[in-house]
């Protein structure tokens, strides 16, 4: 068993909860909540009332407690209740577990057992609420290991450093990996990396003891050892702003030979393996941490009496008998929900588009109407209230899916008004609704959109030319050839920015920049090199896949790596292309493909390839033929075309430099090197 917390940015619960419980998962059977611990719906109600002025980061504390392929054959469902309720005990000693929110989910897609937790760092009783890190690593990281030994003791479970086999180098030499280790992008790769090529170096032989290891890393490495320590070494790497420290027995004195550090280990893991030594050292960190926290919390721990009375503690997920508060019928119920439980307040947003709630979703594509109503622009699903609350809380009969409803609404907002039209006739009802749409609508038409474009010009911005030259690879002529920069001020924030500008046929515009991606004026679709008489439509989702191509068609290099590129490069001028911008502009398209040859490359994902499918399906008797070039094109390492173009660019970058290292190096063997002056 081995338990793992999460590092990362935790201010929002509902999106840790929204990938383990992602609509896959569910269907699959491979993600079970486990119902004797808080709800989804539980968290994310505590976390709406949460005053975000005051509390506005490390909301939350998240991690998986795992088990192996083997002990889950054997654990029983009472000896994981008991795993889990030891690791609450050791979370937090002390402090009843009806004083936090907790949430487990089962997982099961990787042939062994997960069971991943979000936790808010909160204690709070009726009264007062107080802010408490869960897991704090420089304090609790200790505690945990001891944690892991005791219950792998006890439940007679594999032990993680039993089980560590040694890091194998993915390079044949240390040059390539040095430059590896040169190249990463955070301290803790840099220090993993250089401390995993220098137990290599130990394991084969070729470092003997403290002195060698120096001596390869001034000598060899061409670092700099700027401190020295008993059991430490201070070592500073290029591309590192400050020296680095590294702690282990292989940088201390006690480093005299191999076998030393062996010995010295194997008393270490002796003396901690002990069952008594484990189970007293827990204890005493374990004690030591109820007194603080009985001092620290002692006006917020609740007995087990007191349980009821906590507001913070959501009520039960039970459905009511009768309709508390008003006596309205369940027609009149419904549709005062679908029109007064707004989806955003539901989903704890305040965007007009999100990250699916039903599915994993990189890019945010879940749009919520001003009608209270929503599309899944990537999947084609839409639908309002009820159908939302059934998808994400598995409801499928609509009359529980209204009754859970209520339960969120007096949750979110108190009781339902008694009067809400309780002596309206159905036939007045609907007249009333109709009219106040009516109304409604006109009224949303004469609104304008907050983002108005105020200057065009040629892409000039260092930041947006960084963006899309340096980061996504596009070539620059071609990007100011079918762009435009914009300079666009929100009237709604009372700021201006900049983004890439790509028309559409509605007049409006695609916008984007490093940090926002969306559209200003009237969505539609975009049209490129469009003849009457050219007879191949290439389809596209994104004009930065457009832009991706066209930088692809216009390098012989890149041009070599897939002969359907060679195709298009041949025929460029009789290929029209349409840029969809969204999916579900696909039925924008049949006026420009009638009798024509189809050809689509969409995204490399079940929406894009969804996409390709309702293409084929609606307008097959329309024209000539119909080709999906993605998987012909893509492979499974890549989700768009831009993803391709990055990847081939890197791969010839990485050729060219080895062509050139190979110009200025002779290799005398496999470590050593003389360059050429």
């Amino acid at each position: 068993m081995l338990v793992k917390f999460f590092k990362g940015k935790h201010n929002n619960p509902q999106h840790a909860i929204n990938y383990l419980l992602n609509k896959k998962r569910i269907e699959n059977g491979t993600a079970t909540l486990l119902t004797e611990y808080n709800t989804p719906q539980q968290i994310k109600l505590f976390y709406k009332n949460l005053d975000k002025n005051k509390y506005k980061s490390n909301i939350y504390t998240s991690g998986v407690i795992s088990f192996s392929r083997e002990e889950t054959k054997h654990l029983t469902e009472q000896q994981i209740k008991t795993i889990i309720e030891e690791f609450l005990n050791t979370l937090n000693p002390g402090i009843p577990h009806h004083n936090y929110l907790k949430l487990f989910v089962k997982h099961t897609d990787k042939n062994r057992l997960e069971y991943h937790f979000v936790i808010p760092n909160f204690i709070f009783n009726e009264n007062k609420i107080m802010k408490k890190t869960m897991y704090y690593d420089k304090v609790d990281k200790q505690k945990f290991y001891y944690f892991e030994r005791y219950i792998n003791k006890k439940f007679n479970l594999d032990d993680p450093l039993q089980k560590t086999k040694p890091a194998k180098l993915s390079f044949n030499t240390y040059e390539k990996y040095k430059k590896e280790i040169e190249n990463s992008k955070t301290k803790k790769e840099v220090k993993d990396k250089l401390h995993k090529l220098l137990l290599q170096k130990i394991k084969n032989d070729e470092i003997k003891n403290k002195n060698e290891l120096i001596n390869f890393i001034k000598n060899t490495l061409n670092y700099k050892i700027t401190r020295q320590g008993k059991d430490y070494i201070s070592i500073l790497i290029p591309g590192q702003k400050k020296s680095i420290r590294f702690k282990n027995i292989i940088y201390s004195e006690q480093f005299t030979s191999k076998k030393a550090i062996i010995n010295e280990i194997k008393e270490i893991r002796e003396t901690i393996e002990n069952e008594d030594n484990i189970e007293k050292q827990l204890q005493k960190i374990l004690e030591k941490q109820i007194k603080n926290n009985n001092k620290r919390f002692n006006f917020i721990i609740s007995s087990e009496k007191e349980k009821e009375k906590n507001v913070l503690n959501v009520k039960n997920n039970n459905k009511p008998d009768q309709f508390k508060g008003n006596d309205m019928n369940f027609k009149e119920l419904a549709q005062f929900l679908k029109e007064n439980l707004l989806i955003k307040d539901y989903l704890d947003t305040s965007e007009n588009i999100t990250n699916s709630p039903l599915r994993e979703d990189l890019n945010p594509s879940f749009f919520i109407t001003k009608y209270n109503t929503w599309i899944d622009l990537a999947t084609g699903d839409r639908g309002d209230i009820f159908d939302l609350i059934g998808e994400m809380e598995h409801i499928t009969d609509f009359k529980n899916q209204v009754l859970r409803a209520k339960e969120i609404y007096i949750d979110m907002y108190g009781e339902i008004p008694e009067n809400y039209e309780k002596n309206t006739t159905q036939t007045d009802n609907r007249i009333q609704q109709k009219t106040v749409k009516t109304i409604k609508n006109v009224t949303e038409k004469k609104k304008e959109s907050s983002l108005k474009i105020i200057e065009k010009t040629t892409p000039n911005d260092f930041n947006l030319l960084n963006y899309f030259i340096q980061e996504r690879g596009i070539d620059k002529a071609i990007l100011k050839n079918f762009t435009e920069q914009l300079t666009i001020y929100n009237e709604k924030t009372n700021k201006y920015f900049k983004a890439i500008g790509f028309k559409n046929l509605g007049g409006g515009y695609e916008i984007r920049n490093k940090l926002f991606k969306g559209s200003v004026g009237k969505k539609h679709i975009s049209i490129r090199n469009y003849k009457e008489s050219n007879k191949n439509i290439l389809i596209l989702e994104g004009f930065t896949d457009f832009l991706s191509l066209l930088t692809i068609l216009n390098n012989d290099n890149y041009i070599k790596t897939n002969y359907n590129f060679i195709t298009m490069f041949e025929k460029l001028e009789t290929i029209s292309f349409i840029i969809l911008n969204s999916i579900v502009n696909i039925e924008k398209i049949r006026p420009f493909i009638r009798n024509k040859k189809i050809f689509t490359l969409l995204d490399n994902d079940n929406p894009g390839q969804e996409a390709a499918n309702k293409i084929s399906q609606l307008y097959s008797n329309e024209v000539v033929g119909i080709r999906n070039l993605t998987k012909e094109i893509l492979t499974e390492r890549e989700k768009d075309i831009n993803d391709y173009l990055l990847r081939i660019k890197q791969e010839a970058e990485q050729k060219e430099r080895e062509q050139q290292k190979q110009n200025n190096i002779i290799y005398t063997n496999e470590y050593d090197y003389i360059t050429l002056s």
